[in-house]
């Protein structure tokens, strides 16, 4: 196997020697990347792929904006709930409240009733 092989392949599995080597040739890479039109045209289509399109923009800006309106409805759905829920609380003290009115006098009296019979 040829030297060039060699180092090739040993990069490829070596993330530290890749770094190292980019460490030393990257100025000269930098350089070349200035002077040659070609490498630059390859950068440039390469770095275009991460780069957002105005249209990409627009999207989010659209996907925000129907999030946020989500949010509102969902605001204004935990408000009802809320409210529903306080009126079931509401509704629930006001069941024990009469509970208590019919059942404490009812109770009395089989207390005392009771007392009368252990008499």
């Amino acid at each position: 196997m040829r030297l060039s092989e060699q180092l090739l392949n040993e990069l490829s599995e070596d993330k530290e020697a890749r770094d190292s080597v980019a460490r030393i040739l990257s100025p000269a890479i930098l350089e070349d990347l200035l002077n040659n039109s070609q490498l630059r045209l390859l950068l440039i289509n390469a770095l275009l792929k991460d780069v957002a399109t105005k249209d990409d923009i627009k999207g989010i800006k659209e996907d925000l904006k129907r999030l946020g309106e989500d949010m509102k409805r969902l605001e204004r759905e935990v408000v009802d709930l809320k409210e529903r829920t306080a009126k079931v609380e509401g509704t629930l003290n006001l069941f024990v409240k009469l509970f208590v009115a019919f059942n404490v006098p009812i109770l009395v009296g089989i207390v005392s009733i009771l007392l009368k019979l252990g008499r």
